[in-house]
């Protein structure tokens, strides 16, 4: 029989409920959480180390092997490809979270209206991202572009809204920037 604890070794006041094989499942890992297995048998027990689990994103390649079962930075595995066909790169899906094979999961604006003096915009929230709000009066100035509002790195996928507490009287340009934890 197998038992999973979280804790230090020896330690059995918190058992993880239905932990009770050679692995288990942990779910997200939003903080670094530290967990040791004791075996029994009729010989007795055992206690493996303690082993702490932290949350990390997989590299370009981690990625790509995930879900296209090639690790090269080619086909329909590339960076430049868009295997769904949503209009999002794979490297741009790598970045934000999305999955690469599921056009309905893209990073889009999914409303965007005033609010009393100010201006929200919502977009679908990944774990472990950030988000930026930015505005500009030039859409087509790469220098232009004033950061607004930010929020992040995420602990749950959730809408995010991102709000811009005194938009000017005149017209502006938005865009939501989403960023990966930075190592």
């Amino acid at each position: 029989m197998f038992q999973w604890y979280r804790g230090t070794t020896g330690d059995i006041s918190s058992p993880v409920t239905k932990a009770n094989w050679k692995v288990f499942p942990t779910g997200a890992v939003t903080t670094p959480a530290t967990y040791w297995m004791r075996a029994t048998n009729s010989a007795g027990k055992a206690d493996s180390e303690a082993i702490t689990i932290s949350p990390t994103e997989p590299t370009a390649e981690q990625w790509r092997m995930l879900h296209f079962g090639n690790a090269d930075n080619t086909g329909p595995a590339a960076d430049s490809a868009d295997p769904d066909g949503d209009g999002t790169t794979n490297l741009d899906e790598f970045i934000a979270g999305t999955f690469p094979k599921n056009p309905s999961d893209a990073f889009r604006v999914t409303a965007s209206a005033r609010s009393g003096n100010g201006f929200r915009v919502r977009v679908p929230g990944k774990f472990a991202r950030s988000y930026q709000l930015v505005r500009s009066a030039d859409p087509d100035s790469a220098a232009a572009w004033d950061p607004i509002a930010s929020e992040g790195p995420t602990t749950a996928e959730a809408p995010l809204e991102l709000t811009d507490p005194a938009p000017p009287a005149g017209g502006e340009f938005y865009r939501v920037i989403a960023s990966m934890p930075q190592p």
